[in-house]
């Protein structure tokens, strides 16, 4: 198992050797890192489970009953007693069931331990199925409004947009003007001399001298 760890590390990321086959299945788009991250974090929770099952030697040893298992493993939340206290979401199941899968689609780059040419988990569904993420073709996530509350707040924008919306415009047009009115007389200003601060200044001097 630990061998297999090892090829997962260095092959992975590479192509396959010379004179293996293509990996049809392969990712054709790069992954975000965050994505990356969570996959390898979910692969070695895999890990762990395996272990703790007694699953240490082989890759090999990894078959659809292991993988409907740790599905069934990461489907729920359990407390510190082991008890079920609720479900996980629908994209923490298909992060579980990814990890046999891309073991499955990957396993061609594995050069001392890899999943047996017999495993296929779940026939070939992909892990959004198994995870029964819900595809939004039939209903939103989230629920309409109902007409009771949103009539009246259409009622009342499309008001404000008529009756206001003209005068907002104007509005805002002579605010522009008016600031770059207020621009220009600010440079025209400043550019004059300040002749009743030298007068000031003269009348300083010769109280001075």
């Amino acid at each position: 198992m630990e061998a297999g760890r090892q090829g997962t590390r260095t092959r992975a990321a590479g192509t396959p050797a010379s004179g293996s086959r293509p990996l049809p299945r392969a990712y054709r788009t790069a992954l975000h890192l965050r994505t990356c991250a969570g996959r390898l974090a979910e692969l070695s929770r895999f890990f762990h489970w395996l272990a703790d099952q007694g699953l240490t030697s082989s890759l090999a040893q990894v078959d659809a009953r292991c993988c409907e298992a740790y599905l069934a493993h990461r489907r729920y939340v359990l407390d510190e007693h082991g008890t079920v206290v609720g479900s996980q979401s629908p994209a923490v199941r298909r992060a579980a069931a990814l990890v046999p899968i891309d073991l499955v689609n990957y396993r061609e780059l594995f050069t001392a331990d890899r999943p047996s040419d017999a495993l296929g988990p779940w026939k070939g569904a992909t892990a959004s199925a198994v995870a029964e993420m819900p595809n939004g073709r039939d209903e939103n996530k989230t629920q309409p409004v109902e007409d009771s509350v949103l009539q009246p707040v259409l009622a009342a924008a499309l008001y404000l947009l008529s009756a206001l919306g003209p005068h907002a415009v104007t509005l805002a047009e002579d605010i522009r003007e008016a600031d770059r009115i207020g621009v220009r007389y600010a440079r025209k200003a400043s550019s004059r001399p300040n002749h009743q601060g030298l007068d000031g200044q003269r009348s300083a001097g010769a109280c001075l001298s």
